[in-house]
């Protein structure tokens, strides 16, 4: 182990410095960005968490036109849900993600649904 003060070599056992006396406290590692995201590369979430990045999820799938008709309240629906069960449970982290399907959710549906009765309305008048 390195020396941080006087940069002399040290045994890995050792918890001072032969050479100058220091401290060879290691630093504490951080935790990855692994450990602290939600992705494949990820431990699992929480299953009361799991609902709302699903909903959420959902949500970004129904950006697709066309998808979103069915996506966008699908995702409404199931961040309502994600919501009312993550009050129940304490480890309940996932407020944003529900939120945020639900807001957008809502977005897509409205603006997807309007876009359809717009061509809808303009093949027939």
């Amino acid at each position: 182990m390195l020396c941080p003060a006087c940069k002399a070599e040290n045994p890995n056992t050792t918890s001072r410095c032969t050479s100058c006396g220091g401290s060879l406290k290691s630093k504490q590692r951080r935790r990855g960005l692994a450990a602290e995201t939600d992705t494949p590369f990820a431990p699992r979430t929480e299953a009361c968490n799991r609902a709302a990045l699903r909903a959420y999820h959902i949500c970004l799938l129904g950006l697709i036109p066309g998808v979103g008709l069915f996506c966008g309240p699908a995702a409404v629906v199931l961040g309502l849900i994600a919501r009312h069960r993550g009050t129940k449970e304490p480890g309940f982290t996932a407020d944003s993600p529900a939120l945020a399907a639900i807001l957008l959710g809502c977005a897509i549906a409205l603006t997807n649904w309007l876009g359809f009765v717009m061509m809808v309305s303009s093949t027939l008048g």
